[in-house]
């Protein structure tokens, strides 16, 4: 009797813990798949890693980029996934905008000077292995921008 029980605590215990994963995909560290990302404008970076914590009812962001000169990069935000705008510090863009979408995927804006100038969505895939983030508009340097980041957690 003791050993069903055992296993039947185990049996829960799994399952509540596939349910937690399922419903935050995106937390966790991923790292910039350069390979399988598209970047247009380009040229693509060097590297880039993607801290995303738990923060409130949304996400604390950290990111560290290093451009293709070598140049490092550290930006933050803080969001709780609901439609308003927050400050995106070390970015180029000032501030950026977030929403759930659905449990696996967010859309995005990203505005400079109060001007919208990307648009997106932040998807992650069904196993939890990959996230991909599809951004079109106008970089900061006013060019058309139709770029694709491919992410691997780590």
């Amino acid at each position: 009797m003791t050993h069903m029980r055992t296993t039947r605590l185990i049996i829960i215990a799994v399952l509540l813990g596939a349910g937690a994963f399922a419903a935050e995909p995106f937390l966790g560290t991923w790292k910039l798949n350069i390979a399988r990302s598209k970047f247009s404008p380009g040229p693509a970076p060097k590297s880039g890693v993607v801290r995303v914590e738990r923060q409130g009812r949304g996400y604390k962001v950290s990111i560290e980029t290093v451009d293709a000169k070598g140049k490092s990069q550290r930006s933050f935000y803080a969001s709780n996934l609901d439609g308003k705008d927050v400050a995106f510090t070390g970015s180029e863009y000032d501030t950026i905008v977030l929403e759930r979408s659905t449990e696996n995927k967010i859309v995005l804006g990203l505005k400079k000077g109060g001007k919208m100038l990307v648009t997106g969505t932040n998807e992650v895939s069904r196993d939890g292995k990959t996230r991909t983030m599809m951004l079109k508009g106008t970089s900061i340097g006013g060019k058309p921008l139709n770029t694709i980041l491919v992410y691997d957690r780590i």
